[in-house]
This record gives structure tokens, sequence and C-alpha cells, in this order.
């Protein structure tokens, strides 16, 4: 059998793709470790409760320092705790903007 190689357009995107995703469940994590709700921590973090379901969905991810800073408050995590995983799901986090995938 003949595989086909994908692009490297494709494979960036599969890549930021699965980063969101991969990011979104370590989010989720820390909500549900922390026993809060969606509702409890998203104004917490100036956020909608539709947009913090979007960022554990990995549909979404913040597009500033500051934004990042305000979820990490809300979660009552440290700054190097999240250090990790913003190196693991650097692909999604130097997209310049907001991810949102269907």
């Amino acid at each position: 059998m003949k595989v086909a190689p994908i692009s490297p357009a494709v494979f960036a995107e599969y890549r930021r793709y699965a980063s969101a995703r991969l990011f979104g469940r370590f989010i989720q994590g820390a909500r549900l470790a922390r026993g809060c709700s969606i509702t409890e921590l998203a104004p917490l973090a100036c956020m909608e409760s539709s947009d913090w379901e979007a960022l554990e969905e990995g549909q979404w991810f913040p597009d500033t320092i500051s934004h990042m800073q305000l979820i990490l408050d809300a979660l009552a995590m440290p700054w190097d705790a999240m250090a990790e995983m913003l190196l693991l799901c650097d692909p999604v986090w130097n997209t310049p903007g907001s991810v949102h995938y269907s």
C-alpha cells in the first residue's frame, strides 16, 4: 500500500490542532482537580462560560500573556506549573490570534 506524504502546511495545522486539544485537556484536568465548574471559573478569568468550554475543547486559545494569567489565577495555578504545558503546546501558542476549530 502506498501512502501519500503529508504536506508541511497540513502537518503544521494538525500539530496546532493536537496542541490545542492537549492544552484544553490540561485546563480541564486542572479545573476538575480544583473541584470547580466552568460557570464558577469563567467569570474569574473574564470569560463567558462558552469561551471556557471552547478552551477545554481545544477550539480557542488565549492570545495574550495577560489573558493566560487570568486563566491561571482562576485555576489558582502558579505560572511555573503552566510553563511545561505551554512548551508542549508551542505550535498553538505561537499561532497569532485565537485558535478556532469546528
